[in-house]
């Protein structure tokens, strides 16, 4: 506990009084993370007279102590004993002791409360005051002695003594600093104006401290002294806890995101796997898309080649046919030729030898003029030859 803490959680809770339209009166110990706090309207902050804190605080009259007792009773129920059985060590976390402590409070019955505070003079009539201690507190102390007893452990009055004391000593509030000093002198100097008159008479009637509270205060400024830097290592650690928070959260929240979109990515991831694994086989078939394209235009002119060859075969298988029945009547043609060639040749000896053969001769000339004319008329050598 700090100054800063302190001034925080009062004027939140005067705020809160205020709304509920209630006056209360908020009794406090001299601490020095304890500081005066000015403009409260619901709230009234009575300190206790200094150095009495043992006998008029009523937390120290019994309730911090049964806190402690069921605080240590549940440490023992959920931490030491299932370690001992299963003969591991101790884990006991941060949010352990604080769970703890949370179940603990719950515990301390408001009976428990109300006796502390009568031990300290809190009561309005004289009739009223009930000092008796309730039996059910020493109740989590019974069941701690018997969990001890059961687990073989030290249970004797000086070693349980021992077990609920063993943070008496530990700081639970920040060091007053000079500006704190300064800022409470202030303070009291503003609400409560200085009485030199009786400050004196005050000094003259207090005693000097006894050599057994010198003693105490001795120790208890040593254990002070020691637990400093701890403490300070705690609020460096505390302050980078703070600071580091914002980026805790977003980092949670951008974990919340991931863990959202992580079905997605996998089945994305999945998906990729399955085209990357059929990458090769698609590249090769690009590949032969590729040559099948730069190969396309040949085949393009190759396939009109080939329709005009189609277009083109009938008439080609005609001409052919047509060229084979020439072929074959070649031979007998030609020997038509010679034999006509003869036959011209000897015409003249024969129109010479026999001159009354002329009507002979004017009627092959007419064949002639006929074949001529026949020949002319045809289409086709096949015609002509067939004529």
């Amino acid at each position: 506990m700090d100054s800063a803490l302190f001034t925080s959680w009062v004027n939140k809770l005067d705020q809160k009084m205020a709304i509920r339209g209630r006056k209360i009166a908020l009794i406090m110990d001299n601490c020095p993370a304890h500081p005066t706090v000015p403009a409260l309207k619901a709230t009234k902050v009575i300190f206790l007279p200094p150095n009495t804190t043992s006998v008029t605080q009523p937390m120290d009259q019994g309730i911090i102590q049964n806190l402690k007792v069921h605080c240590r009773h549940l440490y023992v129920k959920r931490g030491l004993l299932p370690a001992v059985e299963k003969k591991e060590a101790v884990i006991w976390t941060l949010l352990d002791c604080m769970s703890a402590l949370k179940d603990a409070w719950t515990k301390v019955k408001p009976s428990t409360v109300a006796n502390c505070f009568k031990h300290c003079g809190f009561f309005k009539d004289q009739a009223t005051i009930i000092c008796e201690d309730d039996p059910e507190d020493d109740l989590p102390l019974a069941q701690l002695v018997a969990n001890l007893q059961a687990s073989n452990m030290p249970a004797d009055d000086e070693a349980l003594r021992l077990f609920l004391e063993v943070d008496d000593d530990i700081s639970t509030s920040a060091p007053l600093t000079a500006d704190g000093i300064v800022q409470d002198i202030q303070s009291s100097l503003e609400t409560d104006p200085v009485d030199t008159d009786n400050e004196e008479e005050e000094e003259e009637t207090t005693t000097p401290p006894t050599y057994a509270k010198a003693m105490e205060s001795l120790a208890t400024l040593r254990h002070f002294l020691v637990a400093m830097p701890k403490a300070m290592e705690s609020l460096a650690t505390l302050r980078h806890f703070l600071v580091a928070m914002p980026k805790a959260m977003e980092s949670l929240a951008t974990l919340r995101h991931v863990l959202v979109a992580m079905p997605k990515a996998m089945e994305s991831l999945a998906t990729l796997r399955h085209v990357l694994v059929a990458m090769p086989k698609a590249m090769e078939s690009l590949a032969t898309l590729r040559h099948v394209l730069v190969a396309m235009p040949k085949a393009m002119e190759s396939l009109a080649t080939l329709r005009h060859v189609l277009v083109a075969m009938p008439k080609a298988v005609e001409s052919l046919a047509t060229l084979r029945h020439v072929l074959v009547a070649m031979p007998k043609a030609m020997e038509s030729l010679a034999t006509l060639r003869h036959v011209l040749v000897a015409m003249p000896k024969q129109l010479t030898r026999h001159e009354d053969h002329w009507d002979t001769l004017n009627k092959l000339e007419q064949d002639l003029e006929s074949s001529h004319h026949t020949f002319m008329k045809q289409k086709s050598i096949k015609d002509f030859f067939n004529h």
